[in-house]
C-alpha cells in the first residue's frame, strides 16, 4: 500500500509540474557585449513547430527576472501558446547598476552610452527564430515604463519585424522616429493618476520631462492610417480605439481612472510601487490583442 501511494503521489506531482517549470537563463554576445534574457518555451511545446514570440521588456531599475515575477505575464503568454523571451537592459554604473533601455529620450545609463539596444533586441529575435522555433512572421513586444518606451522605438526601427506592440505606462520618447512605412497596430494600458510617467506628459521620475502620451498614439494612428472611431466607457476606465478603413483596431487605448504607474491586474509586489489599477487585465487584454494580430 505505501509503494502504491508513492507512486500515485510521485505520478500526480509529475503531472502538476507539466509547463510549471521556471524560465530558461540564456546570454548573446552582440557587439562584443555580452547580454542576458529568460526565456519560456509554450506549455505545449513541440521541437520543429514555430511559435508567436513575445519580447518582454523590464522598465527602469528592473530585470528580467522582476518581469518574470512580478506580472504573471510571462507564464500567460506561455500557457496561451507563445514563445517568451524576458530581455535585461544593460546594468548601470554605480552600487545598484541600475538597467535601463535607451529608448530614445530616454533613460539614464542606456540612453547617456547610447547603448545599441535596437541591435541587441533585433539580434535577440533572430536567435529565438533560429534557436527555439520561433515565427519570424508573428513577432510581439510588449513593456512596462522605460520598457513600454523601448517597445514604441522598436516598433518604428524594426516595423517589418515587429506585428504589434503593448507598451504599459510608458509614454513613447523617441522624437527621431519617422512613419515606418509598414503598420505595426498598438495597445497602450496607462493610468490618470500616474505621477512617475505622467499620461498628459510632464516632470516625472527622476525630476525628467516625458512627451504626453496621446501625441506617441497620435502620431501611430496617421502612420497606421487610422482614425478615432470608438470610445467605451466602463468601470473606472475608457477606452478608445482608432480603427483604418477596413475596420482593423490599429490604435487602442485604455486609460483606467485607479492604480498608478503599475501593470493593471497585477498584484503589488513592491512596498514602494503604486498599487495596480483592478478595473483591467492587461495580461488578458494583451495576449487578445496579439492573437487578434497573427498571421
Amino acid at each position: 500500500m505505501k509503494h502504491f501511494l508513492l507512486s500515485l503521489f510521485i505520478l500526480l506531482s509529475a503531472l502538476f509540474s507539466v509547463g510549471q517549470s521556471g524560465p530558461e537563463q540564456k546570454r548573446l554576445s552582440i557587439n562584443g557585449t555580452e547580454r542576458s534574457y529568460l526565456v519560456r518555451k509554450p506549455v505545449a511545446f513541440t521541437a520543429g513547430k514555430r511559435y508567436p514570440l513575445v519580447l518582454t521588456l523590464h522598465g527602469g531599475g528592473g530585470s528580467a527576472q522582476q518581469f518574470d515575477n512580478s506580472y504573471g505575464f510571462n507564464q500567460a503568454a506561455a500557457e496561451a501558446g507563445f514563445l517568451v523571451a524576458c530581455a535585461d537592459g544593460v546594468p548601470g554604473e554605480g552600487r545598484l547598476a541600475v538597467r535601463t533601455w535607451n529608448a530614445g529620450g530616454c533613460c539614464a545609463g542606456a540612453m547617456e552610452k547610447n547603448v545599441d539596444d535596437v541591435a541587441f533586441l533585433s539580434a535577440l529575435i533572430d536567435s529565438m527564430v533560429k534557436n527555439f522555433s520561433a515565427d519570424p512572421g508573428n513577432v510581439f513586444v510588449t513593456g512596462m515604463s522605460n520598457g513600454a518606451m523601448m517597445s514604441y522605438r522598436l516598433a518604428a526601427d524594426l516595423p517589418g519585424k515587429i506585428s504589434a506592440i503593448a507598451p504599459v505606462a510608458g509614454s513613447m520618447y523617441y522624437n527621431e522616429a519617422k512613419d515606418p512605412g509598414n503598420s505595426v497596430p498598438v495597445l497602450h494600458f496607462h493610468s490618470e493618476l500616474d505621477t512617475r510617467v505622467p499620461y498628459k506628459g510632464g516632470t516625472g521620475i527622476g525630476k525628467n520631462w516625458f512627451p504626453p502620451v496621446e501625441d506617441g498614439l497620435k502620431r501611430w494612428a496617421g502612420w497606421n492610417e487610422a482614425t478615432q472611431s470608438n470610445v467605451e466607457t466602463g468601470k473606472n476606465y475608457t477606452c478608445t480605439t482608432w480603427t483604418d478603413a477596413k475596420g482593423k483596431t490599429m490604435v487602442q487605448l485604455y486609460l483606467t481612472k485607479d492604480g498608478g504607474h503599475s501593470w493593471p491586474g497585477a498584484k503589488k509586489t513592491r512596498i514602494l510601487g503604486d498599487a495596480s489599477s483592478m478595473s483591467l487585465n492587461a495580461n488578458e487584454l494583451i495576449i487578445a490583442f496579439f492573437r487578434s494580430n497573427l498571421k
